[in-house]
């Protein structure tokens, strides 16, 4: 697990439900799915910062 601020979170959870809209799922179909997501997330939001 990794720790983020409550901030990080919600915009985490935010991408999430965008992300499932997007692909019309209801949830990830593994744990390996859900963490390719939230790396993509990261970069995203390291592009937009740097």
């Amino acid at each position: 697990m990794v720790g983020i601020c409550p901030t990080c979170h919600r915009a985490t959870h935010k991408y999430y439900t965008f992300w499932l809209n997007l692909h019309k799922k209801k949830d990830f179909v593994s744990y390996e799915e859900a963490y390719h997501v939230y790396e993509e997330a990261k970069s995203k939001v390291k592009r937009i910062y740097k």
